[in-house]
């Protein structure tokens, strides 16, 4: 049986524009922050001058329950339409999508089991469709909102792996272990591009599916979160607030890599046209990702995320006072 007050309590998924439904969870306090506290800034790479906002909300313990059938989802269509959406419309969720994920399932927490699968799709959904487009379910509704640039298609057919792969990395940047979502600023080859970035530079992202058949999370650390926060209980070594923040606890193994100090040398900038081609306009990262068993590195599109001051990354990484 899943735990029930691990769910309960951890159901907070910020401003996201979660149109799903919500319960009220037992807020935890949110740690301190000091605005006296200097978390400089981080050079900005050649690239990533514009990409697209949004609040990092998903609970990351939930996430990671439901985060097998939510890839099972991935091989069917979102909806039975067919074709692609039309800005402005709503459709109904398909059949299969209810049967796989929204559905009641005697395992999950009796309270609010139903509203976590939810609020999880309604992030995935965000992720994936264009802004404008929305699915409904009964009364409820989960809104696009163009994170991603080559998700669309799963409105209609299942995604490649290689599109699921982003997909996951969307969902991976909004994981939150605390009460509190951030605003979060996504960018890379395959997010949109339509705003200007966020000063504190957080982390290069991607996610390995293809080659074992289930997540495996990698994160290259941009901003030293034990140098340059000034919370108590970030974590004994530099991987710690990494595994928190997508894990949940530091003890917790979701698939997770940390790679520290490795970024400039693990995803060299290339630059990428609209089609993922070679060109002189525009810089992305590339990440050289070591699958399991030993094989060659492969290479995935990366997201960079960004947090907007210093008092989210405080929020984001500092543990909550008990």
């Amino acid at each position: 049986m899943k735990s029930t007050t691990m769910l309960r309590n951890g159901l907070v998924l910020g401003s996201f524009g979660l149109l799903a439904g919500c319960i009220e969870p037992e807020p935890l306090p949110p740690p301190m922050c000091e605005e006296s506290a200097s978390i400089e800034p981080q050079p900005q790479p050649k690239g990533f001058i514009n990409g697209v906002g949004g609040t990092n909300g998903l609970f990351s313990s939930a996430f990671h329950l439901l985060s097998s059938e939510l890839l099972e989802a991935t091989k069917v269509a979102l909806t039975d339409e067919g074709g692609m959406p039309v800005a402005g419309t709503g459709y109904p969720v398909s059949q299969a999508i209810k049967d796989i994920f929204l559905k009641d399932d005697p395992m999950d927490d009796p309270v609010n089991g139903k509203e976590i699968r939810e609020a999880i799709f309604g992030h995935a959904v965000q992720c994936a469709l264009p802004a404008k487009v929305w699915l409904e379910d009964g009364e409820r509704k989960y809104e696009g909102k163009g994170l991603l640039e080559t998700t669309a298609g799963w409105f209609g057919a299942a995604l490649e792996t290689g599109d699921a792969e982003d997909l996951f990395t969307c969902m991976a940047t909004l994981l939150n272990p605390n009460w509190k979502g951030v605003p979060v600023f996504l960018s890379g080859p395959s997010v949109a591009d339509r705003e200007e970035s966020y000063p504190h530079v957080e982390a290069l992202w991607a996610v390995d599916i293809a080659s074992t058949g289930r997540p495996r999370y990698h994160v290259w650390p941009i901003l030293d979160v034990r140098e340059e926060t000034n919370c108590s209980g970030a974590g004994a070594t530099a991987e710690d607030p990494w595994k928190r923040r997508v894990c949940g606890s530091e003890a917790e193994d979701c698939g997770l890599e940390v790679h520290i100090g490795s970024w400039e040398q693990d995803c060299p900038e290339v630059e990428l046209d609209v089609d993922g081609k070679p060109t002189k306009d525009g810089s992305h990262f590339m990440c050289k990702v070591p699958p399991s068993g030993g094989e060659p590195a492969v290479t995935k599109p990366a997201i960079r995320t960004a947090l907007k001051t210093e008092c989210d990354v405080q929020f984001l990484f500092c543990p909550p006072p008990q």
